[in-house]
C-alpha cells in the first residue's frame, strides 16, 4: 500500500525558482523507494485570487495523458487476444466506423493496410505533431473526436482531415492524430461510451479516483462535476490563458489532475513490470507493461527526446537504470514524469507539473535536475551537460520543439547511455523494492 506524505522543507528553494523563471506555481509528486509518494507544492493556482497550489490542485497533464491512453488500450486488446499488430483498417471495418482513413497525395494506397494499432501510440503512424487548444467558451463545448478526424472544424479550430502521410512503422514523428483515432476506436469498442467515463472507471483499479485525474474537457473547464481547485494557465508575460485554460482531445493532451494521482498510476505500471505473467498491479498485468516497455524503437526518436519510443511512453536509461519518461506542453502548462522501472533505482521517480509556458520548461528542467541529484539516482553524469538554463536560447526554435529540445539539452544528456542494447532489453530483479 502506498503511503502519501507532504514535504514543506523545500519552500524557500521552490519559491526562488518560481520567481527566477516567472512561473506562477508548481506541484511535484516524488515516488520514494517504491512505497511512498511525497507531495511538494509552491506558488499559486490562481494568482489574482491568491489561491495557493496544494497537493489536490489539478493542473493540465497535457501529453502525459498518452501513457494512460496507451496502457488502457494495450490492456483492453491483450485481454481479448487482439495483438497490437492488428491492422487499423480491419478494426475500423469490424466496428463499422464512419471514419474513412485515406492517404495524402502521393502516398501509396497500399500503405493503409500496413497501419497497425501499435503505430497509433508509438508515433510511427499518423501526424499532427501537437493538437490545438479549444476555447472553454466555445458554443457546444469540445467537439466530437470524429468531427475533428474528419476535418469538420478545420477552419474554426485548425484540425485538418486526418490522412496517412508516411509509411507506417518506418519513421518517428510525434503524433496527436494517432491518439485521436485511438479514442474514436475505443469509444466504438465500448458501444459509444465516452472515453472520459471509460478511463475514470478503469483508473479506480489503480486507486486513482475521479478527484485525482479527469478527462472530461467541458466539465473540467466549467468545474461542473468537480469540487477540486483547477489551476489557471499563465503565459511567459504573466497574462492568464484566455478562459483560464484551453480544452484538448482527451487522449492526446486532455488529462487534468494531480501529480499524486498520475504518480500513483505510474507506480503500478513500474510494479507490474516485475510481476510474473498473469499477475499485475492495479489494472494492468505484467505482460501488458512488457508490451509497452520492452519493444521500444528509435527511428528518429532519440534525436527528439534522448530516448526510444515504447507504446505511449518514452523509454530512456541512465547507466543500469531504465526509466519511463514523457513531457507535457499545453498552453499555460508544462510538465514531465520520470519513473525508474528497472535497475538499481527501480520504483523511484517523480512527476512535475507547473502552470507556466516556455518559461516553465526552464523551471521544470531545474526541478528535474534537483530531484535527480537529491534522490541520488545512479547512472547520471551532470558534467555531460553542455547547455545551461541561463544560456539556452529558444528564439529560433519551432514552438513544438522547445519542450523536448530543452529537457534533452538541459537534463537528459546527463543520462549515461552505455550499451545501447540495454535501452531495449534486459531486466534487473527489483521485486523487493517494488
Amino acid at each position: 500500500m502506498l503511503q502519501i506524505t507532504h514535504d514543506t522543507t523545500s519552500q524557500h528553494y521552490l519559491n526562488s525558482l518560481l520567481q527566477k523563471h516567472s512561473v506562477q506555481g508548481l506541484s511535484i509528486a516524488r515516488l520514494d523507494g517504491g512505497h511512498r509518494i511525497t507531495t511538494i507544492c509552491a506558488g499559486h493556482s490562481n494568482r489574482d485570487e491568491n489561491i495557493k497550489i496544494t497537493p489536490s490542485t489539478w493542473l493540465q497533464q497535457a501529453s502525459l495523458s498518452k501513457t494512460i491512453a496507451a496502457s488502457f488500450a494495450v490492456s483492453y486488446y491483450k485481454k481479448r487476444g487482439i495483438p497490437m499488430t492488428t491492422k487499423v483498417s480491419d478494426v475500423l471495418h469490424r466496428l463499422k466506423s464512419p471514419f474513412h482513413l485515406n492517404v495524402a497525395p502521393g502516398i501509396p494506397q497500399g500503405w493503409l493496410d500496413e497501419l497497425q494499432l501499435q503505430h497509433l501510440i508509438n508515433h510511427t503512424g499518423l501526424g499532427l505533431h501537437y493538437v490545438n487548444g479549444v476555447s472553454p467558451t466555445r458554443p457546444g463545448g469540445f467537439p466530437k473526436v470524429l468531427d475533428l478526424l474528419q476535418g469538420k472544424h478545420e477552419k474554426e479550430l485548425g484540425y485538418p482531415t486526418i490522412v496517412l502521410e508516411k509509411r507506417p512503422g518506418t519513421h518517428f514523428g510525434y503524433s496527436g492524430a494517432g491518439f485521436m483515432l485511438l479514442q474514436h476506436i475505443l469509444e466504438l469498442e465500448h458501444n459509444g461510451v465516452e472515453i472520459h467515463q471509460l478511463l475514470s472507471e478503469w483508473l479506480l483499479q489503480f486507486n486513482v479516483s475521479p478527484n485525482d485525474i479527469g478527462f472530461n474537457q467541458s466539465d473540467i473547464t466549467s468545474n461542473a462535476t468537480t469540487s477540486v481547485d483547477v489551476a489557471h494557465g499563465y503565459l511567459e508575460d504573466g497574462t492568464e490563458v484566455k478562459g483560464t485554460r484551453l480544452m484538448f482531445p482527451p487522449l492526446a493532451a486532455g488529462g487534468h489532475g494531480t501529480p499524486k494521482g498520475l504518480c500513483t498510476f505510474l507506480y503500478h505500471l513500474a510494479r507490474a513490470y516485475h510481476m510474473p505473467p498473469g499477475q499485475g498491479s492495479g489494472g494492468v498485468l505484467s505482460e501488458h507493461v512488457h508490451e509497452m516497455f520492452d519493444h521500444s524503437v528509435d527511428l528518429g526518436c532519440f534525436d527528439f527526446m534522448y530516448s526510444k519510443m515504447g507504446l505511449g511512453v518514452f523509454i530512456t536509461k541512465a547507466g543500469q537504470n531504465r526509466f519511463l519518461l514523457h513531457q507535457a506542453a499545453n498552453d499555460g502548462f508544462r510538465g514531465l514524469f520520470l519513473i525508474c522501472f528497472d535497475g538499481p533505482d527501480a520504483g523511484r521517480g517523480f512527476v512535475v507539473l507547473s502552470n507556466g509556458n516556455n518559461n516553465a520548461m526552464f523551471l521544470n528542467a531545474e526541478l528535474s535536475t534537483w530531484l535527480c541529484k537529491s534522490m541520488g539516482f545512479q547512472g547520471m553524469d551532470w558534467s555531460l551537460l553542455t547547455s545551461k538554463v541561463e544560456d539556452f536560447d529558444i528564439a529560433n526554435m519551432k514552438q513544438e520543439e522547445i519542450v523536448n529540445l530543452g529537457l534533452k539539452e538541459l537534463v537528459f544528456k546527463a543520462f549515461i547511455q552505455g550499451d545501447e542494447s540495454r535501452l531495449c532489453d534486459g531486466a534487473v530483479d527489483n521485486r523487493s523494492k517494488l
